[in-house]
């Protein structure tokens, strides 16, 4: 322990105090803000967290958590309907698998574009032919996402850079 002397004014007094208590003060306090904001923000994960911890007792009755849910997720006859042009009607209940397969081609196409060293304008020409096949996703919510994902993958692996112009010619 150690004595501090703290002189206000004319009056000095002797205050008892000691590192731990100090130490020990402060991370309490702390440790009172974090759990404050870890509640306020993180409300809602750590009650699935908790939800989650629930049911890991020797007794527990067996539930369906949620990364079975993301591997095995329902599965109803209006979450993407496939017409013979590609075109999905799909909900926002999941990626469309139309998307994913044009994702996948696109990839593809960056690919081999890359190694066969295409110039520019025919790299330009042929993503606007592959989006062209899939006339359901134009106007869709994946319009965007997939116009961003071709601009950085462009940029990124064939040093082409796409301007504003160039990505609304894409899906025309």
């Amino acid at each position: 322990m150690s004595f501090a002397t703290i002189k206000i004014g004319k009056m000095v007094k002797t205050a008892l105090f000691s590192w731990a208590s100090l130490v020990g003060g402060t991370v309490m306090v702390t440790g009172v803000y974090y759990a404050v904001v870890l509640g306020t923000c993180y409300r809602y994960e750590l009650g699935q967290l908790l939800k989650q911890r629930k049911g890991r007792g020797c007794l527990a009755r067996q539930q369906k958590g949620p990364s079975e849910e993301i591997n095995n997720p329902p599965t109803s006859t209006n979450n993407s309907i496939e017409t013979n042009d590609r075109s999905p009607v799909s909900t926002p209940s999941g990626l469309s698998p139309v998307a994913h397969e044009l994702i996948a081609e696109l990839n593809a196409f960056i690919d081999q574009a890359v190694a066969e060293g295409k110039p520019r304008e025919e790299v330009i020409m042929s993503l606007i032919g592959l989006l062209k096949k899939y006339p359901g996703l134009k106007q869709s919510l994946f319009e965007q996402a997939i116009t961003n994902l071709i601009t950085s993958e462009l940029d990124m692996r064939a040093d082409i850079s796409l301007t504003e112009q160039e990505q609304q010619m894409l899906w025309q």
